[in-house]
């Protein structure tokens, strides 16, 4: 399966708009800005939960998910970080649960 940007629209729109050039201004962590958006777009959970499932059980490598990081708009770049792209997209997807739990 090859990742397209363009066909996970609410992952490309947290990615774009809470984790843009600036982002770390704004928040201290990307958790917190991923909080944020599940907090002012509930709608968009069930949706970015989905789409973080179809990337992780794409079998891609995490070159393959970087790639897709940035070419959806995000100047978080985890490998930068010393995370494995895999890595901090389930803990994302783990705060996606936590948010349809509440």
């Amino acid at each position: 399966m090859t990742l397209r940007h363009d066909d996970f629209p609410a992952l490309g729109h947290f990615l774009g708009a809470y984790l843009h050039q600036d982002w770390d201004d704004d928040y201290q962590s990307t958790e917190m800005a991923f909080q944020d958006y599940l907090n002012d777009e509930p709608s968009s959970t069930a949706e970015v939960t989905a789409e973080l499932t179809t990337v992780l059980e794409s079998g891609e490598d995490d070159a393959a998910i970087e790639d897709l990081l940035r070419k959806a708009g995000s100047f978080y770049i985890p490998s930068k970080h010393g995370v494995a792209p895999s890595t901090w997209l389930a803990g994302l997807l783990d705060m996606c649960s936590g948010a349809t739990d509440a």
